[in-house]
This record gives structure tokens, C-alpha cells and sequence, in this order.
């Protein structure tokens, strides 16, 4: 096996001209392979709300005056996360310096941990009252732990103990991030002092046809707020269509220009090697194994091109995404978070152009051995 796999090899790089055209033609078909199946659908991922850690939202409403009016009457049926927010001064002393502190702010959201965790904007956890879980990047920063205990001051200005009872250490949601606290109903309101206003509403609209509708009534509703939609609505789905009728094509035709250059190379190299069969033949190979070896050249020539295709598009796919679709947020770490490309697509790519590469010379190369 060794002896034909250096065979192999050795006819590969025998005609350098001839492996870059086979190589070069499933590199190019490889790359809008991905194209079509890997990089339209993560597009998709990122246009809806999971790029955000919002995976279950459909809209978010920033409205200050939201808990006087409410929503819209005849919005459609929907779970939905109100958010009241707080926030306290950090002060951290300059080493080396007795005059000056460094500054930092304090993000404290309070939220019924039933729905935010049903909404998934945070994970599972239980907050009781004055209890808190807080960033890893606030913990490490002022080097808290869990069990100790945080002293912030509510509205009037008086201190509140609040215990950390978990440090979240994810970073896949663009509100919790950077500095920031979580704490239930209960405590926010002992920290707001009864002026618990909701600044951020986060919305589930169960009925998905009527998603739309509802988000334009907020926008109606709400002139001056932000309402963010989440929903690839029917404009952007027909540009991702079109999109992808555009790739499909470019698709079609690198695969013909495969088909191509394989038909008609792979059956010169069966002719070249009609020799190497007799040898094989000859030495009580069977006919079976000697097909094999003859397909293993056209398999490693499958690899030579799919292989660095592959890797050509996944070094290119983040930069092209994170561009288009990338998220930082002010002072933090925190970018929107890329779907990784499919283990499947990538297994279809390499297994099928093994496929058409093997199936292409299969007929030649039987009536060689017979």
C-alpha cells in the first residue's frame, strides 16, 4: 500500500501543470459550496436577535415612557422581559497616586429571573432578595467571589449589601457585559426607591405572522423610542434569496467546469497508466484492489482541492461577517457572536468532490481492468 500510495503521489506531482488545473477547479467549487451552504445561512443567524444573546426576543423597545403608556392596543399575544436599570459608581485607587481614583460605572439590571431566563437573556440561576450575580470581567477587575458581599447605594444615595451569589463568565449577551449586575424585581425596586421605571423591553411574539405587525405598532406608538427589530422581514428575505440564486449559479457553473476538466484529464491519466495496471495485474492483484489504487489518485486529487478551499473560506468568512454584521459595545470586550461554520457542509464538500472525482474516470478505468 505504501509503494502505491508514493506511486500516486510521485504521478501527482509528475505534471504540475495538470494537478494545479484539477486542483484549482475543485478549490473554486469548494469555496461556493461554502459559499451557498455555509455563509447564506449564518447571514440568517445574525440578522435575528441569538447574534445578541436575545435568541428568543423578536424586538427590543428602549422607551423611557414605556412604563407610563404600556403597548399598543390589539398588540399581538407575547412574552415579554422588562428591564429597570440602575447603576453605581466604582472607584479604584492609582497605585503610586494619593490624589486621584480611576472611575468606572456599575450596571445594575433588575428583572424578573422567571422571564429572563425563559426570554434566555441570562441563564438559570435563583436570586433571592439582595442577591446578585455579576460579570466575570467586574469580578476579576475588584476581585470579588461568590459568598461576598457588594455594597452599592439605591436612589437616595443610601447603601444596600447585596451578595454575589454567581459571576457569569459568558460574553454572548450585548446587554451583560463589561461591568454589570443582575439582581431580581425585589431589589430593584429597594434600589430604585419606588421609582422603578422600565427603560428595555425585550418581546416574544408568540404568533410569528403577526411579529411584524406588532413591531410596527411599537414604532407607531413609540415615535421617538428605538425599537429594534429581530425579524428577517419579507424585503430581506427576498434579497437573501436572490442573493443566493446569484451563488447557486456561480455553483453550477464551477461544478460543470469540474466535471469538466475531470472528464477529460482523468481519462487521459486512466490511458497513462494502463502500464502500472499490467504491473499490478501481473503480481496477483486483484481487480478490485487495483481499481482502488487507481481511484486513490483521483481521491488525493479531491483533497489537494477541497481541503485548502475550505480553509481558504473559513479564514475569510469572520473578517467578511464581523464586518457586515459585527456589534462592539462601548467599553467592553463584548462582539456579536459568529455561528460557527457547519461540521456537515464541511463533510458534504470533501465527500463529494472525493464522489466526483471517483466516479467521473470509474468507467474508464473499469474497462482498463477488464
Amino acid at each position: 500500500m505504501n509503494i502505491i500510495l508514493k506511486t500516486s503521489i510521485k504521478n501527482i506531482f509528475g505534471k504540475p501543470l495538470r494537478t494545479l488545473l484539477v486542483a484549482f477547479s475543485i478549490f473554486l467549487c469548494s469555496i461556493c459550496a461554502m459559499v451557498c451552504f455555509d455563509f447564506v445561512s449564518s447571514v440568517e443567524k445574525l440578522l435575528s436577535g441569538s447574534s445578541l444573546g436575545l435568541s428568543k426576543a423578536d424586538c427590543l423597545l428602549m422607551a423611557s415612557d414605556y412604563t407610563a403608556k404600556g403597548l399598543p392596543e390589539g398588540f399581538p399575544e407575547c412574552e415579554k422581559l422588562e428591564i429597570v436599570s440602575n447603576t453605581e459608581k466604582l472607584y479604584k485607587p492609582i497605585e503610586s497616586e494619593y490624589n486621584y481614583v480611576t472611575f468606572e460605572k456599575l450596571t445594575i439590571f433588575g428583572v424578573n429571573v422567571d422571564s429572563a431566563v425563559k426570554m434566555e437573556f441570562i441563564d438559570p440561576v435563583e436570586l433571592g432578595l439582595c442577591e446578585t450575580v455579576i460579570t466575570g470581567s467586574f469580578a476579576e477587575a475588584y476581585g470579588y467571589k461568590v459568598g461576598d458581599k457588594l455594597i452599592v447605594h439605591d436612589r437616595q444615595d443610601e447603601e444596600v449589601e447585596l451578595t454575589v451569589v454567581g459571576i457569569s463568565y459568558g460574553n454572548n449577551n450585548y446587554f451583560i457585559s463589561k461591568y454589570t449586575a443582575i439582581v431580581n424585581e425585589e431589589t430593584s425596586k429597594i434600589l430604585s426607591c419606588g421609582r422603578d421605571k422600565t427603560g428595555v423591553v425585550l418581546f416574544d411574539i408568540l404568533n410569528q405572522d403577526e411579529a411584524l405587525d406588532g413591531i410596527r405598532a411599537l414604532e407607531e406608538y413609540y415615535p421617538s423610542a428605538v425599537v429594534i427589530n429581530f425579524v428577517v422581514d419579507e424585503s430581506v428575505e427576498a434579497t437573501l434569496h436572490q442573493l443566493l440564486l446569484y451563488f447557486y449559479l456561480i455553483f453550477a457553473i464551477t461544478f460543470l467546469l469540474v466535471i469538466f476538466v475531470s472528464a477529460s484529464i482523468c481519462n487521459r491519466i486512466v490511458s497513462e497508466r494502463m502500464p502500472f495496471i499490467g504491473t499490478l495485474r501481473s503480481l496477483g492483484m486483484s481487480n478490485a484492489k487495483t481499481g482502488r489504487s487507481l481511484l486513490l489518485e483521483n481521491t488525493l486529487y479531491a483533497l489537494i482541492g477541497s481541503i485548502p478551499g475550505i480553509i481558504l473560506y473559513g479564514l475569510i468568512r469572520v473578517p467578511v461577517l464581523d464586518m457586515f454584521f459585527g456589534v462592539q459595545r462601548e467599553g467592553s470586550n463584548f462582539k456579536s457572536e459568529i455561528p460557527p461554520m457547519s461540521a456537515l457542509v464541511i463533510a458534504a464538500v470533501i465527500i463529494g468532490s472525493i464522489i466526483i472525482e471517483c466516479a467521473i474516470p470509474f468507467k474508464a478505468i473499469m474497462k482498463a481492468l477488464n
